[in-house]
């Protein structure tokens, strides 16, 4: 199933979900891409005035387990982006196909999935040593 999203209802989605490249076109502002990608990540289709601060604390969940979804390059190092307050509060309206997981659900899924990576890595670093 395709990811959909809608930014049409987010005030001022123009200047807050859009930049322009260096040909002049439109490309999604960084901060509105990672936040369509981490509806899926964190089970919430949308971001309302009335979930903004529980979507806010999915996310940081998310960040802190995972890693940020933004982060850019500087003198050779990579230097992690995480999402804001702010940066949710400008996104109010957004809306995704995502369907809402329950708090439960999420917490179960979210801490299989970061023992599923831990143990790779531990496998992945047990190779790497041979």
């Amino acid at each position: 199933m395709s990811l959909d999203w809608n930014l049409t209802k987010i005030n001022n989605n123009t200047e807050v979900c859009w930049e322009k490249n260096e040909d002049g076109t439109d490309k999604l502002n960084p901060v509105t891409e990672s936040l369509i990608w981490l509806t899926m990540g964190i089970g919430m289709g949308s971001i309302t005035e009335d979930n903004q601060s529980d979507f806010y604390c999915r996310v940081a969940m998310y960040e802190k387990l995972f890693g940020t979804m933004l982060s850019y390059w500087k003198d050779s190092k990579k230097v992690s982006v995480p999402i804001t307050p702010e940066d949710i509060n400008n996104h109010i309206g957004l809306t995704t196909n995502v369907s809402k997981d329950t708090d439960a659900s999420f917490r179960k899924r979210i801490v299989e999935n970061f023992i599923r990576e831990q143990k790779r890595k531990f496998e992945y670093a047990l190779e790497s040593e041979d």
